[in-house]
């Protein structure tokens, strides 16, 4: 199976490009800066350089599953939470990818009812409201 973790370089993402390499899958890590490549490569990915808040056709063609544990760290919830998972979202309905796996927050279903957080939780939110309503099998 041809995977992309999109946020590669986190832990999380690290994590899950080395378990899932070492399962026997074939792992694309996405990146945004090329000096991580080297790191992707020792965890048994293959780096793709892409932004979130560009274009991603490319980095998700050919893929039969995307898993998005990407996050601005708070930085750039519009355009990398929210309008990165969208925009990824998009173009794996456009590319026919068949499943999305999101990484999202726990509180996330409620950013309203949170005590804080909630600027980053309405933005997960969104993400997930916008998978949900995708033709995409997704787990979140």
């Amino acid at each position: 199976m041809t995977l992309l973790i999109a946020g590669a370089h986190g832990a999380v993402g690290q994590h899950l490009v080395r378990q899932l390499a070492d399962a026997g899958h074939h792992v694309r890590a996405m990146i945004r800066d090329d000096a991580q490549s080297d790191a992707m490569r020792a965890l048994g990915g293959e780096p793709v350089l892409a932004d979130l808040t560009g274009d991603v056709a490319d980095a998700v063609a050919g893929c039969d599953a995307v898993l998005f544990a990407a996050g601005s760290k708070g930085k750039r919830l519009e355009a990398v939470d929210k309008g990165g998972a969208i925009k990824l979202i998009d173009a794996c309905e456009a590319q026919g990818v068949g499943r999305f796996v999101m990484l999202s927050s726990i509180g996330a279903d409620d950013p309203d009812g949170a005590d804080d957080l909630q600027d980053y939780l309405r933005a997960k939110h969104a993400a997930d409201e916008h998978l949900k309503a995708s033709a995409l099998t997704y787990t979140v």
